[in-house]
């Protein structure tokens, strides 16, 4: 039989697998965490409205342009002779 070393308190190894036995206490001995709260119920009648005030601003009629152009006579028109070449 082979001889052991005599195990001493010094060793690292012990001295490492002690500190995360009382790490691992620690957090065993902390309270547990208390239960989140529970959501609001959904209300579907009230979803279901806000979607279709939403759907009834956003959608167009077929054939409708995306856009609306706008047409100004505001600005200056610049000459001919003016114009950069």
């Amino acid at each position: 039989m082979k001889k052991r070393k005599r195990e001493s308190e010094d060793d690292p190894e012990d001295l490492l697998r002690v500190e995360a036995d009382m790490k691992d206490q620690t957090i065993i001995d902390q309270p547990d965490l208390p239960k989140p709260e529970l959501p609001k119920k959904f209300d579907e009648k009230q979803s279901r409205e806000k979607i279709e005030e939403k759907y009834k601003q956003i959608k167009r009629r077929p054939g409708e342009p995306i856009l609306v152009p706008e047409i100004s006579y505001s600005t200056n028109i610049t000459n001919t002779r003016n114009c950069p070449m």
